[in-house]
């Protein structure tokens, strides 16, 4: 069977939606799996990486000739799935008119969206509407997505990723045999509540390096970051803004350890399965167990602010009156000790 799958969301919510390739395999194992996008944050570099996944560019303005166009394409598919997060107006109606069996999230509040799946869905009975919760993360509404479709929820069992330019990328960047990676900024670069304060990073990597000078850390983060952290620390190899997507996985997967917050890093890190330290604040009241994860945060009443999806990542940060203490109080010295544990037994 030939699946095709809506991935126009951030890089984050991608790989979190390619959890699903693993059900579909192990339930259909002639499955050919196509993921459509129209690559604004590097989504299919990273599902290229993905061996035996088929990817398809397609932007997502509206105009007659472009949703025939993409009608084309879609047409040909046995099944179709659109996220609520990532599935523009067009793909949607270009997806209704071909007939074919679509799995669709329920949008969380009546909009565009919502209207039109509801009017299609009245004519087309194939259109099966998967309810959404605010409450549970991306990856899980994702999987329940393809509940009817697959007999096994062992997400990732199947997927492998193509690292044959592992050693040239690390060549090419004179990265080091000894290092963790530290990301800086999030939300591409964007006004976001969920950062580390700069205080924070610079104090852990002097902390960091007097501790242990044997060992470097990887400074990575959006192009839009690298002015807001331009840190210059001896043993800080800052990489902000210089990698692709596909360097930035073979770097990652090379790490000793991660520090990172609630981003595409924490979703490449648990595909890995490296060992990780999420700082949290504004988000994710919960965090799904893992034995590689360790999520380190503060406790204030007001935490988390961004869970529900009720209000945007920058409304939450202007509108914050404790001017985003949640992730001050997540100190250098907290994470520290948690990661100097995990050093000494490695």
């Amino acid at each position: 069977m030939k699946y095709l799958v809506s991935a126009y969301s951030g890089l984050g919510n991608t790989i979190q939606l390619s959890s699903i390739i693993s059900p579909i395999i192990e339930t259909d194992k002639k499955a050919e799996i196509t993921f459509i996008s129209d690559n604004s944050f590097g989504q299919l570099e990273f599902l290229t990486m993905i061996e035996g996944i088929n990817v398809q560019r397609h932007g997502k303005s509206f105009s007659l000739s472009k949703l025939i166009s993409l009608w084309k394409i879609i047409k040909d598919f046995e099944y179709i799935i659109l996220p609520y997060v990532g599935t523009p107006i067009m793909i949607q109606l270009a997806s209704y008119l071909t007939g074919k069996k679509i799995y669709q999230h329920n949008p969380i509040s009546w909009n565009k969206s919502k209207f039109l799946l509801y009017f299609f869905k009245f004519f087309n009975r194939k259109v099966e509407v998967v309810p959404t919760s605010a409450e549970v993360i991306e990856e899980v509404r994702y999987l329940n997505l393809v509940d009817d479709l697959v007999r096994t929820s062992n997400t990732y069992a199947r997927m492998k990723i193509d690292l044959s330019e592992q050693e040239s990328i690390l060549k090419k960047f004179n990265v080091p045999a000894k290092y963790i990676c530290l990301q800086v900024g999030g939300a591409n670069g964007g006004k976001t509540p969920k950062v580390w304060p700069k205080k924070n990073v610079v104090e852990f990597l002097r902390l960091f390096l007097n501790m242990m000078p044997n060992y470097s850390v990887i400074l990575l983060g959006d192009k839009l970051d690298k002015k807001k952290y331009d840190v210059d620390i001896c043993g800080a190899i800052n990489l902000i803004g210089q990698t692709s997507i596909t360097e930035l996985v073979n770097i990652l997967n090379s790490s000793l350890a991660v520090i990172c917050n609630d981003s595409s890093l924490l979703h490449l890190s648990k595909l890995f399965r490296l060992k990780t330290y999420v700082l949290l604040g504004p988000s994710l009241k919960e965090f799904p167990k893992s034995e590689t994860i360790e999520t380190i945060k503060a406790d204030l009443p007001c935490m988390p602010c961004l869970d529900g999806l009720k209000i945007s990542e920058e409304e939450a940060l202007a509108n914050c009156p404790i001017n985003n203490l949640c992730m001050e109080l997540v100190t250098p010295e907290i994470v520290l000790k948690r990661l100097n544990n995990h050093i000494q037994n490695s």
